[in-house]
């Protein structure tokens, strides 16, 4: 192993099989072939998933692993501890990197070897994989200010595995949203962790409603709720916490299909359409 190669970790749990198929093979199409893939997902869950990605495990470079802890944060400590690389970075199982993210990754790492965690830019496609925004890219610093207004990094997410753990790893007692690419980063920033921007977009979001989604399916309530616990942590003051979910009630928190879970149970019983909900206004 050389210090620039890259573990892609995948969690899974609730997938759609066409986008993890794709998710697999953009990773097999990678210009730097020297990666490695670990999947981790529930202990019950790995029989079946055995079977499912059974075409991908026969290679050498792709495990598959249970998840060790709590939810979404359980998913990605289990990573980070059995990464065999110094570096890891996410990729969700829906969504998809660009065929030079490794190399990319690779080429930063060697050029910036104090940095512990590197953040890309995005853009977003569509159910059928068509492009519908342009280019998000990262702005400027890192700093806990921009923290407290609205997360400065975005997947893709690439960090030190190790450095990532002795921060305490993803906090555990949080539930899925926020998580992994708000809280996480904050921490390791509060940690001392060095960030490095790359003015490039390495990682492709799925705007999709044709499966689960965190920022579609769980109901805004708990993802109001997450939010506020995650602020609080951080020490935001109460006043700019109120201010803060407010103006995300109006912005992005208007993508979730639901209220509450009792509006889920009704909407979910009634059979609805969960592609006539709410989608960005992408620029």
């Amino acid at each position: 192993m050389t210090r620039d190669q890259v573990t892609v970790f995948i969690p899974l749990k609730h997938y759609h099989e066409g986008y993890l198929r794709q998710a697999l093979e953009c990773v097999f199409r990678q210009t730097r072939p020297d990666w490695r893939l670990l999947i981790v997902a529930e202990d019950a869950t790995l029989a079946d998933f055995g079977v499912l990605l059974r075409e991908w495990l026969v290679d050498a470079r792709v495990r598959l692993i249970p998840r060790q802890g709590r939810m979404l944060a359980g998913a990605y400590n289990s990573a980070m501890r059995a990464a065999e690389t110094e570096f890891i970075a996410t990729l969700l199982g829906d969504d998809l990197w660009t065929p030079d993210a490794v190399e990319v990754l690779g080429d930063c790492i060697r050029a910036h070897p104090g940095v512990d965690f590197f953040h890309s830019g995005r853009y977003f496609i569509d159910d059928d994989g068509r492009r519908i925004s342009s280019d998000y890219l990262p702005e400027g610093p890192v700093t806990a200010e921009q923290f407290a207004d609205r997360s400065p990094v975005k997947h893709l997410m690439c960090w030190r595995a190790r450095r990532g753990l002795d921060c305490g790893g993803v906090d555990e007692t949080l539930n899925n949203f926020g998580s992994d690419d708000y809280d996480f980063p904050w921490t390791m920033l509060e940690h001392g962790a060095t960030f490095h921007a790359i003015p490039k977009a390495l990682y492709v979001v799925r705007d999709h409603r044709d499966g689960y989604r965190l920022t579609t399916h769980v109901p805004q309530s708990i993802q109001r709720r997450e939010l506020r616990r995650i602020l609080e942590k951080h020490g935001v003051p109460p006043a700019l916490i109120r201010q803060r979910i407010h103006r995300d009630g109006g912005d992005f928190l208007r993508q979730s299909l639901f209220r509450t879970t009792v509006h889920r149970w009704i909407r979910e019983l009634i059979g609805f359409n969960p592609h006539s909900g709410w989608r960005e206004p992408y620029r």
